[in-house]
């Protein structure tokens, strides 16, 4: 459970950190953030090899799907940030 915990609280950290220096909403990471949550049930579960292991590919897949979205353009700065 701890270990999902940090992972999630992690990956909004970096989503949030992003957000703050404008350099764009992230939802593919504050969706890697949701499903790492529901990750701490593999590990109480299964075993915490196997959350371990699922909570590496969500990260992955989100950091994958980001890069992609970002080299065909789809991630834009975020829309409600103020110009100083």
């Amino acid at each position: 459970m701890a270990l999902a915990s940090g992972v999630a609280l992690f990956v909004s950290g970096s989503a949030a950190f992003r957000r703050a220096l404008r350099i764009g909403t992230q939802p593919y990471r504050v969706t890697a953030a949701a499903v790492s949550l529901v990750a701490s049930v593999v590990g109480l579960t299964v075993s915490v090899a196997a959350e371990i292991a699922l909570l590496t590919v969500i990260v992955a897949a989100a950091l994958v799907v980001e890069d992609r979205s970002r080299a065909r353009g789809d991630v834009r700065p975020a829309a409600d940030t103020v110009d100083a």
